[in-house]
């Protein structure tokens, strides 16, 4: 199931937006002045799949309906009370056909949320929040007088899972539906890395020490290295696996009518020609291939070159899915870079050299526009859940004009390997380009 068309009512009390995804292009562009709620849409729909509700309770709007191919739709109704300070109530309604799920979303209560978590540790998390009583804060930013449920509904997303899980239990078939449908946000701060909330030491820390980011850039070459490690174990076992058997087969198996001379030389050469791709690539060590005898094959030779050669596709076959990803990676940065070079290597993960001195430039040298270059694709190609919908805002941040008109030959090329659709937020005529065919534009008008 996907999402065809995403529209949203009375944002911030007066936008009315539809969303009409472009199947069959798998590329969207959604563009409007600011202020009108690109990225605000991209994050609910975002939150409200990853069963993150505490958003839809604090921003205004009066309802969400996604529609699904090839059918049904997801509606969420969001109503104000009479009083100001009044919590906002929030429905869920499915509807396929003639059938109809329909669920109340609540906060959990005071009561509840004490065993879930020390309100203590609240304003160790949330550094502008200082608590004034057994259960109210002071919001620095606002100055206004926070309860806890003010505190879930406005920064319920900032604190650890067993917290944020403080949400009455959804219906199954709702909760189903909101798991098949893959949405992955990458948004605007995506050069630096913070450590997650569930983790005991930084909740501990933040207040007085504050989270200690890390570049994205370095996070993500170890990423690859762990990657190539777990494809290299894997391939193996597999040779482990097929190693054991070798002998028997050896013995036993009768030499097949295709194994003649000529197609044990051309397997064997398209082999080297894939073993030199991986080497290329940085995903195996550089070896010498040894030669096949010039002169004829014997039968015996046939038969044991045949189930080697046979042995050996099964083993390079496992590292298919990783090549094609790190070719078109660094195809895609090197194509931008004009003064560096980019590879990757099976230990060191990603290198930049300087094109005029061959010497080794560190990630903390790349300027914003090669970090946001490298973090994105990467993203897209390793991170990315095939079969995903992923939100993009503002893809042009620190690109130059023509990095940024490549960006939907880029994405086009990454949507066809990794099976991924896209919706991007974008104010940049430039990556528009001459795509205007994909274009939805957001009105600036108020509803009437």
């Amino acid at each position: 199931m996907k999402i065809k068309e995403i529209e949203i009512r009375s944002l911030f009390g007066y936008f009315h937006h539809k969303i009409p995804l472009r199947m069959k292009e798998r590329i969207t562009i959604i563009h409007g002045p600011n202020g009108v709620g690109k990225t605000t849409i991209l994050r609910l729909v975002n939150d409200l799949f990853a069963s993150r509700f505490y958003s839809l309770f604090a921003i205004p709007f009066d309802s969400i309906i996604i529609h699904f191919d090839p059918k049904g739709n997801l509606t969420v109704t969001r109503t104000k009370p009479a009083g100001a300070e009044a919590t906002p109530k929030l429905t869920l309604t499915y509807r396929i056909g003639s059938k109809r799920t329909e669920h109340k979303v609540t906060l959990i209560s005071e009561v509840e949320a004490r065993k879930r978590f020390p309100l203590s540790m609240i304003e160790r998390i949330i550094e502008n929040l200082e608590r004034i009583g057994p259960s109210e804060w002071r919001d620095e930013i606002t100055g206004k007088s926070l309860s806890l449920g003010d505190v879930l509904v406005h920064y319920g997303h900032l604190l650890p899972s067993d917290f944020r899980s403080g949400i009455t239990p959804v219906p199954e078939e709702i909760t189903n539906l909101l798991k098949g449908v893959h949405i992955a946000l990458v948004e605007t701060q995506r050069l630096f890395t913070e450590p997650r909330v569930e983790d005991a030491s930084y909740t501990y820390h933040r207040r007085s020490e504050g989270p200690t980011q890390r570049m994205t850039v370095e996070q993500y070459s170890e990423d690859m290295i762990q990657r190539i490690q777990n494809y290299q174990r894997e391939a193996g076992v597999l040779g482990a696996s097929l190693d054991s058997t070798y002998p028997h087969r050896i013995l036993r198996a009768d030499l097949p009518d295709e194994a003649t001379e000529q197609s044990i030389r051309k397997l064997y050469s398209m082999q080297s020609e894939y073993r030199d791709r991986l080497m290329k690539a940085g995903v195996i060590a550089a070896e010498t291939p040894v030669s096949l005898p010039a002169g004829g094959l014997t039968e015996n030779e046939r038969k044991v070159l045949w189930i080697y050669l046979d042995d050996v596709e099964h083993k390079l076959k496992v590292f298919d899915p990783l090549l094609r990803r790190v070719e078109l990676f660094k195809d895609i940065v090197n194509s931008r870079f004009s003064y560096k070079k980019f590879g990757v290597d099976r230990e060191k993960g990603f290198i930049f050299k300087s094109n005029y001195s061959d010497s080794v430039v560190p990630p903390r040298a790349l300027s914003s526009g090669e970090q946001h270059e490298i973090v994105l694709t990467y993203q897209l190609l390793f991170k990315a859940q095939a079969g995903s919908l992923i939100f993009i805002d503002e893809p042009e941040l620190s690109l130059h004009v023509t990095w940024q008109r490549k960006f939907l030959e880029d994405i086009g090329r990454i949507s066809e390997l990794a099976d991924l659709d896209f919706l991007v937020a974008t104010h940049s005529p430039s990556i528009i380009n001459n795509r205007r065919d994909l274009m939805v534009k957001l009105a600036s008008e108020k509803e009437a």
